[in-house]
């Protein structure tokens, strides 16, 4: 409270009551507006590299690896290079928001982008000499750095005056987060095409400078909204790192709910990472072909963000609307499995379809389930809980992404049993503990 209490006494409240002066105001929108433009970047900057990757790996003229250089299948070397990334995400999630909490967020966020502007270009050097192990460092520094964005959070928290402002503010982040999905495979289904000698290399290219420039603008745009913690002499940047992820695992209420969450990470995390390398060995999509499909899906997202959802809100309890989505994603990725089984291989028709009604879904048990964790906890745990989740998704990410080259090369229907198997482990596991959650209430319909 004191990071909030701060912020609001020498910047919200330089006018009369609680009223923000048009300066103030203009302030505010300045640095949301920055930290929107770190949000969307890092969402374009992942989503740019999505349509590439199994070129990078399948491909002996362009790709990293060459035909006398393998060591393991290119398929785990896929899976590996994916894994690298939540993996360090994990760490520097609680690390970087730790540290950030000590020695103010401007600094971290500067730090952070620093990092990621670093580790695209590694990763286009590593394209321009092939070297794998050049190109697997480059995605463990991005992924740690990405941990900026629990700062980007955690300072649209401190500068939203109250409740409604929250609601508001922390909307665009979302949107953000889609738009970015949208831009970046559109931008690598053209500039890979580019004449240049190492095509493959340019969209990292594209995606540091972008980061550069995000960099630049909130170097100039962004002041301090932490500074209470700088005069604290005694506080640790390093205490409690992982507090988040160990208050979560010894909370007996939410064992179970936290093991429903990591069933479904672990399943939406092996399809959407193996999915590109799916699209490649089966249909022979080229990168444009992929990113027009990560396109089509992120359509579909923002579809069900911004018509689907709050209709639906208006007349089905959220709980309900989660465990009814989780069932469907469930059994549409078996239904896949087994159309896989029965023909050898899917039809594009198939897979585009279940896609859209998967994504669909999608925003209904992610932001279900945030909301639900939400309403467990305290007013005062808020920032914990949220970012334990983050590190349980990271880390369902890392396994997920261990072990989808091991499935793609025993049989690649296996991507969609298992996917499949672990979301409907977490429908089962979710609905027991929302027996025991019953008197949780729903915020989006009053009490009569």
């Amino acid at each position: 409270m004191c990071l909030e209490a701060c912020f609001k006494r020498n910047i919200l409240n330089s006018g009369k009551n609680t009223f923000i002066s048009a300066k103030a105001r203009g302030i505010l929108n300045k640095r949301l507006f920055a930290l929107y433009s770190l949000i969307f970047i890092d969402a374009l900057g992942v989503a740019i590299i999505y349509p590439l990757m199994p070129k990078l790996f399948l491909d002996p003229v362009q790709g990293l690896i060459q035909a006398d250089e393998i060591f393991l299948s290119r398929d785990i070397l896929y899976g590996m290079a994916f894994a690298a990334f939540p993996l360090l995400s994990f760490f520097g999630m609680p690390i970087l928001g730790g540290l950030s909490d000590f020695y103010g967020r401007r600094k971290l966020i500067l730090a952070g982008l620093a990092g990621i502007v670093a580790g695209y270009f590694l990763g286009a050097w590593s394209i321009v000499i092939g070297s794998y192990l050049l190109f697997l460092s480059a995605r463990a520094v991005s992924g740690f750095c990405c941990g900026t964005l629990v700062i980007a959070n955690a300072v649209i928290s401190d500068i939203s005056a109250d409740t409604r402002s929250k609601l508001s503010n922390f909307k665009w982040p979302v949107i953000a987060n889609i738009a970015g999905f949208i831009l970046g495979p559109a931008i690598s289904s053209g500039i890979h095409l580019i004449p240049f000698p190492f095509p493959l290399a340019l969209p990292f290219f594209l995606a540091a400078f972008l980061s550069l420039v995000n960099g630049v603008m909130l170097f100039f745009v962004f002041a301090e909204t932490a500074p209470c913690v700088l005069n604290d002499q005694t506080a640790s940047p390093w205490r409690n790192i992982f507090a988040s992820i160990t208050y979560l695992l010894r909370s007996t209420a939410l064992k179970k709910l936290n093991l429903g969450y990591s069933f479904f990470y672990f399943g939406f995390g092996l399809f959407l990472q193996s999915i590109s390398l799916y699209l490649a060995h089966v249909f022979g999509y080229s990168p444009s072909d992929i990113g027009v499909f990560f396109i089509f899906v992120a359509l579909s997202l923002g579809v069900s963000v911004f018509f689907l959802q709050p209709g639906a809100l208006k007349h089905f309890d959220y709980r309900k609307l989660i465990l009814f989505s989780l069932l469907a994603q469930g059994l549409l990725f078996l239904f896949l499995f087994v159309s896989d089984l029965r023909r050898g291989s899917l039809l594009p028709f198939e897979l585009w379809t279940v896609a859209l009604l998967f994504f669909l879904a999608l925003p209904f048990v992610q932001l279900g389930l945030t909301t639900l964790y939400s309403n467990i906890a305290k007013p005062g745990e808020q920032g914990v809980v949220m970012g334990g989740l983050g590190q349980i998704y990271s880390l369902m990410w890392f396994a997920s992404a261990l072990i989808l080259g091991q499935l793609m090369a025993a049989s690649r229907g296996l991507i969609f049993l298992v996917a499949g198997l672990t979301i409907l482990s977490g429908y089962a596991v979710i609905r027991s503990a929302m027996k025991n959650l019953a008197s949780i209430p729903n915020p989006d319909k009053p009490e009569p």
